[in-house]
């Protein structure tokens, strides 16, 4: 058995855009990210497809990456977004993973260490669960409206 305690939710929102699911991004940088995005660390996005994750890592860039322009990774598999300071916002999307051995030639590892690294679709490689991460789950409530949950898990 594996060795994660489950800390409270931090927080839950709802959203009425994809402006609104920006702007929860954008605080959840500056208020809970290691040093307001300034150092490393796992954020794993939940959610059907067009539920706002993408819009989610738009927020995001707002505060570590401000002149990005950021896209879905669906066909690239990740997005590396350069930031003014601190450390770089990768984006990844393992929709169209399919084994292991698909996950282990992305390279994510080389960005684990050392960038603020967004996934969309994580249950396709499972010991990412494993890991410390925080964990947004953006639930489609209705056609304009969102359930933004933030989830911190920590060893």
């Amino acid at each position: 058995m594996t060795d994660i305690h489950f800390q409270n939710v931090i927080a839950t929102y709802i959203s009425s855009s994809p402006e609104q699911t920006e702007q929860i991004a954008t605080n959840f940088v500056r208020e809970i990210l290691p040093g307001g995005g300034k150092e490393s660390g796992l954020v794993l996005l939940y959610g059907e497809m067009g539920a706002g994750k993408t819009a989610f890592v738009r927020g995001m860039c707002r505060v570590i990456a401000p002149d990005a322009q950021p896209s879905s990774p669906t066909y690239s598999l990740i997005n590396e977004y350069a930031a003014r300071s601190g450390v770089n916002l990768v984006h990844c999307d393992l929709y169209r993973i399919t084994s292991e051995d698909d996950f282990d030639s992305i390279g994510l590892d080389e960005y684990l260490e050392n960038a603020i690294v967004a996934i969309e679709w994580p249950s396709r490689a499972a010991e990412l669960c494993q890991m410390k991460h925080y964990s947004v789950t953006i639930n489609i409530t209705n056609e304009t409206e969102r359930e933004v949950i933030i989830e911190n898990f920590s060893h």
